[in-house]
């Protein structure tokens, strides 16, 4: 690694005025609180103002899901058929079911949502819990790279 050779800088400085030497002095102070805050105060301000929305975003879904375990009550068990109680109130929430796969006949699926928003998704379970009877056996959620949106693997039911 070669090095920056000083000596042409130094002999430079040192044939400037006092007064010059003074200015590049405060220059120097200058370009240095500029690279403070550009290179370590600015990312980290950013970072935390990143952090305190995503905080916000898990407690609004931690609230919906207190909201969802208080409420408790199953609804009624509808007589349409799963995948077309699925089908409607997926449509109605705005969510995009990628995959089926029905298990014991039509009382049970394995489904996956990709790229949904928390919020809504959360908002559809709890709907088909309290108005359809369908109830999440068990399940995984994952946030994605953006921001709010998730990725879901769920097995559904009907309770009894």
């Amino acid at each position: 690694m070669r090095s920056i050779p000083l000596e042409p800088i130094k002999s430079r400085y040192a044939s400037l005025s006092a007064r010059e030497q003074r200015l590049v002095q405060i220059a120097a102070v200058l370009i240095g609180l500029l690279l403070f805050f550009m290179l370590i105060f600015g990312p980290i301000q950013r970072l935390k103002s990143s952090g305190r929305a995503e905080f916000a975003a898990a407690a609004e879904t931690r609230a919906l899901v207190e909201q969802a375990s208080r409420s408790g009550t199953r609804g009624p068990v509808s007589g349409e058929p799963l995948r077309a109680v699925l089908e409607q109130t997926s449509g109605q929430a705005g969510i995009v079911i990628a995959r089926y796969d029905f298990e014991a006949g039509e009382d049970a699926v394995d489904l996956s949502v990709q790229d949904t928003g928390a919020t809504s998704l959360l908002t559809w379970l709890t709907t088909l819990s309290e108005q359809h009877g369908v109830v999440v056996r068990e399940g995984s959620i994952r946030a994605t790279g953006d921001e709010g949106l998730v990725t879901a693997r769920l097995t559904l039911e009907r309770s009894s």
